[in-house]
């Protein structure tokens, strides 16, 4: 669904359909989300035996960190085609709010066993 909404939100851009507010900041509360449920996605599948991973809060707050070091610290400071903007962070603890509250969850069972 996030994929739909980024993807909708891009095409839309190409046809100069921009909203400011969705233009400063939607990209960045679907960042986490996308990233994170992609891992999950792929530990879960990819690694036998951890069909009941989930990302822990404490490392969901490490990856806002690390986020919010990168983007708004180190990639402006190096490149300038990007900004700092410290409300990017409130959008990344939205993303990660998001993914907790509605993604990360274990692989459920199906039929009484493992989809994989």
């Amino acid at each position: 669904m996030l994929m739909l909404i980024a993807g909708c939100y891009k095409v839309a851009e190409q046809f100069n359909a921009s909203i400011p507010l969705l233009h400063a900041y939607l990209e960045d509360v679907l960042a986490l989300p996308i990233i994170l449920s992609t891992a999950l996605i792929a530990v879960q599948y990819l690694l036998p035996g951890n069909r009941n991973f989930v990302i822990t809060r404490r490392d969901l707050l490490i990856i806002i960190v690390l986020f919010t070091l990168y983007f708004e610290g180190i990639l402006p400071y190096f490149n300038e085609n990007f900004t700092s903007d410290p409300v990017d962070i409130l959008c990344y603890a939205v993303g990660a709010w998001i993914f907790q509250s509605f993604m990360n969850r274990p692989l459920p069972i199906v039929n009484g066993r493992s989809p994989h």
